[in-house]
């Protein structure tokens, strides 16, 4: 209903113009500078509710994103995206992800093996102190 709406308005009709058609060139200026200025101060606000929040990327972006995509590329494309975002709002201080989430397991090792890499370690650290 919305998009038959739209799609049946005219260019020359004032409403198909965009929201700001009835406003003055001193208005329009200011539009677009509030514009501008919201999304350089409140992006990272953004980014962080669509990626960084658990609750709205499991139960909204997610299922979106992979909705959007053909059947390879569902699986990985999404993962890779909230990627993206993921050291600018770690840098910004806004990444809270689980930590259970981040950490991935690793293969069990046989122990033996792991202690004697521990002591070659150990070795060679103090051998340098020497």
């Amino acid at each position: 209903s919305i998009i038959g709406y739209v799609a049946g308005l005219k260019i020359t009709e004032p409403r198909a113009l965009g929201l700001d058609f009835s406003l003055n060139n001193k208005e329009k200026s200011q539009s677009i500078a509030w514009c501008a200025h919201v999304a350089s101060n409140m992006g990272d606000v953004v980014s962080y509710a669509l990626y960084s929040n658990q609750t709205n990327w499991a139960g909204l972006m997610h299922p979106a994103l992979a909705s959007s995509y053909p059947i390879p590329q569902r699986y990985y494309i999404p993962g890779r995206i909230r990627g993206m975002y993921q050291h600018h709002l770690e840098s910004a201080g806004l990444w809270d992800v689980p930590r259970n989430e981040e950490e991935k397991k690793e293969f069990k090792t046989d122990k033996a093996w792991q202690k004697h890499k521990n002591a070659k370690l150990f070795q060679r650290t103090f051998d340098c102190e020497r």
